[in-house]
């Protein structure tokens, strides 16, 4: 419990998780897969894929 109080206490890992929260957070965006418009494209593209298959 003290390694993880210490840990949380010290300014320069709190940075470094900043850091890397800040750009993971950049790296994700627009990458929701659930966002308004993609399920429906991609089941207009399965559906495309499935007629080509079928002729």
């Amino acid at each position: 419990m003290k390694l993880y109080t210490n840990f949380n206490n010290d300014p320069m890992a709190k940075k470094e998780i900043d850091n890397a929260w800040q750009e993971a957070k950049k790296e994700a965006k627009g990458k929701n897969p659930f966002a308004p418009g993609r399920i429906k494209e991609a089941l207009n593209a399965y559906k495309a894929d499935m007629k080509k298959e079928n002729t």
